[in-house]
């Protein structure tokens, strides 16, 4: 992404409504697989360090980027972050290319970047996580839904591709993984967001969804998610914006 874009990201991830939502999705994910105390994790592609706060809750964090402009915004929040500061980490690198040990980790976490047309190979990068991985060991991956809904957003990020939760578990397997759950995200909203890439393709609208939202919207926003994540705790939702997949190395 651009410096532009960056600063953005940086700007919307702590109090964006998608954010803040899709974050406690993952977090109640993240609180199920019961990990061991101690437990370390690797967030594979961290940008500008907006999960960090959140995985350290569940044990010591290393967060790696291919940007270095990224890792700058990272660590600046760590300064103003003192309190987990001690449990961060960050590493400039690929993710098609982990330079870490091999079963160094208890879980691999990775959040909108197998996307992203820097990511030449995503098997490939899954892969490397599992072989970041202990045996045992968990990576959740989140990623967008459908070629469909491809939009002004995706150009302004740069996607590459998006995925079906067939297509992702056809990845997953291929990379050694066992399957342990997928979903899709963000589905109350997905009529409002389909709307929203019509009417894009019809206007020829560019930007991003990162764009600051009115108080009443941005609440429903957040409720919508709210609820969501109470649901997921009991079943998978069939469709949805972006897809949350959890899997597991076996050996």
């Amino acid at each position: 992404m651009n410096a532009e874009q960056y600063a953005r990201m940086r700007e919307a991830e702590d109090t964006h409504w998608w954010y803040v939502g899709t974050r406690a999705i993952a977090a109640d994910a993240i609180g199920r697989l019961a990990l061991p105390p101690g437990s370390r994790i690797l967030d594979a592609g961290c940008g500008t360090a907006g999960n960090l706060a959140m995985l350290c809750r569940f044990g010591s964090v290393v967060g790696i980027d291919v940007s270095g402009l990224a890792l700058d915004l990272a660590a600046a929040r760590v300064v103003t972050d003192s309190a987990s500061a001690h449990r961060r980490w960050f590493v400039r690198a690929s993710v098609e290319q982990l330079p870490l040990f091999d079963r160094s980790f208890d879980l691999v976490t990775s959040f909108e970047v197998l996307y992203h047309r820097a990511v030449r190979d995503d098997v490939a990068a899954l892969r490397e996580f599992r072989r970041a991985l202990r045996p045992g060991g968990y990576v959740l991956l989140r990623l967008p839904a459908f070629e469909w809904l491809r939009g002004a957003h995706d150009r302004a990020v740069h996607t590459e591709r998006r995925y079906t939760a067939a297509g992702l578990a056809t990845k997953l397997d291929q990379a050694g993984f066992q399957l342990v759950d997928v979903t899709h995200v963000n589905a109350l909203l997905l009529p409002v967001v389909v709307l929203k890439r019509a009417v894009e393709r019809l206007t020829g609208a560019v930007g991003d969804d990162l764009a600051p939202t009115p108080g009443f919207v941005d609440a429903v926003c957040r409720a919508a998610l709210a609820i969501e994540r109470r649901v997921l705790r009991l079943r998978r939702l069939p469709l949805g914006v972006s897809l949350q997949a959890i899997a597991r190395r076996v050996d």
